[in-house]
């Protein structure tokens, strides 16, 4: 009998607890600078997607005009040698999403793909996903683009 009444109350209660977690406030959102310690200056404006590389460097994507001194549109990439940050050639017109490291074109390391919101990398035509070679130092559209804004990259 005990089993059965517990069974009951726990079914009575069940779309109650399910609408008490479906109103409760969503986590606070991160505070838009880098934290203390990382000894590099953060970007003017939001970052949505950061990788990091096998060399131990940070690339960091977003909606941002530049990193510290640095002018970059959209991605940067933080040199953990020199502790200074670079441009990813002339950038994105638009936001970053996501960041994937891909198999080099030219056969040697890798080429930065990305993905997100925007139609031009580099001032040529991508729409919402391009590749970045670091050894031509160079954009290139993937096929004729995405019809909408890439949020993930493997």
């Amino acid at each position: 009998m005990i089993q059965r009444t517990s069974t009951r109350l726990a079914a009575a209660l069940f779309p109650t607890l399910i609408a008490l977690a479906l109103a409760a406030p969503a986590p606070a959102q991160c505070e838009p600078h880098w934290l203390p310690g990382f000894s590099a200056p953060g970007a003017t404006g939001s970052v949505f997607a950061a990788l990091a590389t096998p060399e131990g460097d940070v690339i960091v994507g977003g909606q941002f005009a530049a990193v510290g001194a640095t002018p970059a549109a959209g991605i940067a990439k933080w040199d953990h040698t020199t502790g200074a940050w670079s441009a990813l050639g002339g950038g994105l017109n638009g936001r970053v999403y996501a960041i994937a490291l891909i198999p080099s074109a030219t056969g040697a390391g890798s080429d930065v793909l990305v993905g997100g919101q925007f139609t031009r990398a580099n001032g040529n035509l991508a729409r919402n996903i391009a590749r970045y070679s670091p050894a031509t130092g160079q954009w290139s559209a993937i096929g004729s683009g995405c019809n909408d804004a890439v949020f993930a990259l493997q």
